[in-house]
This record gives C-alpha cells, sequence and structure tokens, in this order.
C-alpha cells in the first residue's frame, strides 16, 4: 500500500499551475514560479515507511512519474490511527521534495529571440551589457567546446551565426510568425528553410516529440529546457537544482502541456536573468558561458506601449 503522506504529494502535483500567479514582464512573456515534486526524493521517503512500497520495488519500462500517477490514480483508500502522523509527514516531505522551476512562458510574436556572443569564445554576462541593450530574459544556450567555441547551429534574424552539427540532436527553430517547431538534425532543411526560419538553436537530447517521451537515458542535473505548449506558446523551464530529465519531461507535458521540448546546455551552466520592472535580476547563477539566449520585446508589441 502506498503511504498516505505519498498520494496527497502527487495529487498535488497534477493540478494545473495558477497561471494568474504569473509576472507579466511584458506583453505576451509571462514569469513564473512553480514546484515540481522530485519523485526520486517522495520514493525515498516512502521507502523509509514501508520496503514493499510499490513506487521503488521492481523494474518498470515506465517513468518513475507515471508509475506514481497510475498509483495513486488506483487509490489505496487507507484508514487508520496514523492518518495524522501520515499528514505531518506529508507535509514534511513535501517541503524537502519539491523542487524549484522558473517557468518563462511566451506567446508567439510576443519576442525576438536573439543569441547573445562574447567577442572570440570570451563569456558574456549580461550585467556588463548597457541597460539598453539587455534582453528581458536571458538563459544559457546550447553546448560549447572546451576553447568557448559553440557547438551545434546557431541562428537569429534568419542569419547563421554557427554551423549545422552532425549529432543526434534536435533544433528548437521559431518561425517568421514567431510560431516555435522541433525537428531532429537530420529532418531540418537548412539552409532551403532560411527564408521562414527566424531564430534556431540546436542542442539535445529531445525530450518530449509530439508529448511523448523520445526514451532519454535517466540522469540526474541543473537543467534548462525550451519547448513548445499545446496552444503553440513557447515556454522555458530553468531547474536550478538537480532533476531527472525524464521526470522534467512528464511533469512539463502533464503539468504546462508541454508537447516538444528540447534540453539545452545545464549543469553549472544553467542560469536565469530577466528585467522585472525597473530591476535587473540575476535569479539563478550559473558558470560563465560564451552564448545566451536572450529574448527581447517583439518591435509590435514595443510599438504598442509608446
Amino acid at each position: 500500500m502506498i503511504p498516505l503522506f505519498l498520494s496527497l504529494v502527487l495529487l498535488a502535483a497534477a493540478v494545473p499551475p495558477d497561471e494568474s500567479a504569473a509576472i507579466p514582464l511584458t506583453p505576451g512573456i509571462f514569469w513564473t514560479v512553480d514546484r515540481m515534486d522530485d519523485l526520486a526524493c517522495i520514493s525515498h521517503q516512502a521507502s523509509s515507511r514501508s520496503r514493499r512500497d510499490p513506487v521503488v520495488s521492481g523494474h518498470s519500462d515506465q517513468s518513475r512519474w507515471s508509475r506514481c500517477r497510475s498509483i495513486v490514480e488506483d487509490g489505496d483508500g487507507r484508514k487508520g490511527p496514523r492518518q495524522q502522523e501520515n499528514r505531518r509527514l506529508q507535509q514534511k516531505a513535501g517541503e524537502k521534495c519539491r523542487l524549484k522551476v522558473h517557468i518563462i512562458r511566451v506567446r508567439p510574436g510576443a519576442a525576438r529571440w536573439r543569441f547573445i556572443r562574447g567577442t572570440k569564445g570570451a563569456s558574456v554576462e549580461v550585467a556588463d551589457l548597457p541597460v539598453a541593450d539587455r534582453p528581458l530574459v536571458a538563459i544559457n544556450g546550447g553546448y560549447f567546446d572546451t576553447d568557448g567555441t559553440p557547438m551545434g547551429l546557431m541562428v537569429h534574424d534568419g542569419k547563421e551565426l554557427n554551423p549545422l552539427r552532425k549529432a543526434d540532436w534536435g533544433i528548437l527553430w521559431i518561425d517568421r510568425e514567431g510560431r516555435g517547431h522541433l525537428h531532429h538534425r537530420r529532418d531540418f532543411r537548412w539552409p532551403r528553410w532560411k527564408k521562414k526560419v527566424d531564430f534556431a538553436v540546436e542542442c539535445g537530447p529531445r525530450v518530449l516529440v509530439a508529448g511523448r517521451p523520445t526514451g532519454v537515458h535517466p540522469g540526474a542535473a541543473r537543467r534548462t529546457l525550451i519547448g513548445v505548449r499545446r496552444d503553440g506558446d513557447l515556454l522555458l523551464a530553468v531547474f536550478p537544482t538537480r532533476v531527472d530529465l525524464q521526470d522534467a519531461g512528464r511533469w512539463l507535458h502533464e503539468v504546462w502541456q508541454v508537447e516538444q521540448l528540447l534540453n539545452l546546455d545545464g549543469g553549472s551552466s544553467t542560469q536565469l536573468a530577466l528585467q522585472e520592472g525597473d530591476r535587473w535580476r540575476t535569479l539563478e547563477a550559473g558558470v560563465p558561458v560564451p552564448t545566451l539566449i536572450g529574448l527581447f520585446p517583439s518591435v509590435e508589441e514595443s510599438g504598442k506601449e509608446d
């Protein structure tokens, strides 16, 4: 039987986010701090209560997320004198096992997506940029070599900044209307599609394709991910603490309706800074990187505010 406190934690995880709590950075771009239940942590808490916990016993091709959800949806129906203690344990486990996630949601056409690069492989710090040149949002970009040379295709404003890399990676690209798309590198027709591509970043692996997990290798690390929601909005997710990539993908699909998802550089490279009102805030710091992805207000939105 699954402990009551685990059931309550997982049921809470399935609740859609309260988007009224989102902070608008500019028309069409919103920032939310959400919380994801770390299933590895919760399973550890549960296993300390019972060696027969079905969440941690046995092997399954399903992710821990799906297994836990299926158990919860079946229900355990357990009642007894330990109920009050289980509620206390649920609260304690919830505090320990909930991971902070920064979500940036972008309406199609609300932002101009641009790369911010250092000179000759040097690292770039957004805080060092002139105020007028700072983006609304900045995250780390794709992978780079030991000498700071970017790895993989980079395109902005329709111009190629770095060539395509023949790797088993994906390419998240944005067309001239601001709509997001995800293709495997071998299916991306470059430079044939040059006239319709405004922005593109090559990295990997792809985590979700048409809402389905791609079967990435399990492993926990800090994460920066970029994806496309079911309604067409683009979404950035920054996990400043270690999280399993499969679990992150399934959670973003179930809670934030992400259908296409690409993993960017992570680990110590993961970082996020944004402009909130008149303040520039570095929310999550990482090591200096040679390339950042910046979101700037679109020309249309800037004109509306003037």
